[in-house]
């Protein structure tokens, strides 16, 4: 399986769900959907944080149980993935 570096992300659209609609690198983009789908069969994703490597990792919300991308915990507030730059 493969390893990602995620260094941008591209914003919600205002839809209902409040979810990012994609993270991305270097010459690559993917869908939340696609990138959960792609953990749960075993390729990783992080993101570099003061200079260290953070996982990304699927969580669940609440009682819906509808599943988002956020980082392990790092110390360092709030969530990494909307302050990476945005994917063009």
């Amino acid at each position: 399986m493969a390893h990602h570096y995620v260094s941008c992300h591209t914003p919600d659209n205002r839809d209902p769900d409040r979810r990012i609609q994609g993270l991305g690198g270097f010459g690559w983009w993917f869908t939340i959907d696609q990138i959960i789908e792609m953990i749960g069969n075993g390729h990783t994703f992080s993101v570099l944080v003061a200079g260290r490597q953070v996982a990304v990792v699927v969580r669940s919300h609440g009682i819906i149980g509808r599943r988002y991308l956020t980082t392990e915990a790092d110390g360092f507030p709030p969530n990494n993935l909307l302050h990476l730059a945005l994917c063009r």
